[in-house]
């Protein structure tokens, strides 16, 4: 009588599966904190602006209440750094800004009469690692962190190298 392997495959596919789940789930806390580590830090660098210094910028000019908001007005306007904001990373990072608050603050849910979902929906339709599900909830695929890494080092090694050459 030959072997059924069918459930074991089944079970190895399954773990297999979970193990990638969980590697991917630790990559993002990992870069969550790395990324609120460097946002805190420019933040903390804008916070010690001296008045004199603040008088250059209004805070109209600030980005909302977005730590990166604050960390490129400051380096624009206070370091005179040639922050990178026309570059196509940071115009995606803008729009996962936008993604990260209807998730934290609209459940995921990004309804028809929200004032970004041309934007959000743009940029689904050139990621399929993101997309809306029946109910018009994000669902992100595997590959979605790891795009997101490579998004985020692209910048970070742009805005460095233009600090770098402000020094």
């Amino acid at each position: 009588m030959p072997v059924d392997y069918t459930d074991l495959y089944k079970d190895w596919i399954e773990f297999e599966l979970r193990h990638i789940r969980d590697y991917a789930q630790s990559a993002e806390q990992f870069f969550a904190a790395e990324l609120d580590s460097h946002a805190k830090y420019v933040a903390d660098m804008s916070a010690r602006v001296t008045p004199e210094q603040r008088e250059q910028f209004v805070d109209t000019e600030i980005d909302g209440y977005w730590r990166f908001g604050e960390a490129r007005t400051y380096l624009k306007k206070v370091a005179g750094v040639d922050f990178p904001d026309t570059a196509p990373s940071w115009q995606e990072i803008k729009v996962l800004n936008i993604i990260r608050n209807v998730i934290t603050h609209g459940d995921g849910h990004v309804p028809e009469d929200h004032p970004q979902r041309d934007a959000i929906l743009q940029y689904i339709r050139r990621k399929p690692s993101v997309s809306l599900n029946h109910l018009e909830r994000f669902e992100f695929s595997d590959k979605f962190i790891f795009e997101t890494l490579d998004l985020y080092r692209t910048f970070f090694a742009d805005l460095f190298a233009k600090i770098a050459a402000r020094a």
